[in-house]
């Protein structure tokens, strides 16, 4: 709907590799967020999550397009996940080479 209504939004999505305890690459055939923004009739762009510098740069860089296109992107910041999805889940689920 955004991209319909030429909407300034930003979406971003914090991909950590899991949806609650399921895997990404159980849920969906695309490897990565951003591949899902063409779908959607917007811009994808993906961060590395894990630094700071780099996300602060892109947020304002997309927030400035946005501001100039009117149109919405989807901005992935790739992480990984420390913790369980919530205290009582732990990271029993989680491989050891993560």
């Amino acid at each position: 709907m955004a991209s319909v209504w030429d909407l300034p939004v930003i979406f971003v999505v914090e991909n950590n590799g899991y949806g609650l305890s399921t895997p990404s690459s159980q849920q969906f055939k695309h490897r990565f967020f951003v591949d899902k923004a063409p779908g959607y009739g917007i811009e994808g762009i993906q961060v590395d999550g894990n630094n700071i510098l780099d996300v602060f740069t892109s947020v304002q860089q997309v927030a400035e397009r946005v501001r100039t296109t009117r149109r919405p992107v989807l901005l992935e910041a790739l992480t990984f996940r420390m913790r369980g999805h919530e205290e009582a889940s732990g990271v029993k689920y989680v491989p050891p080479s993560c």
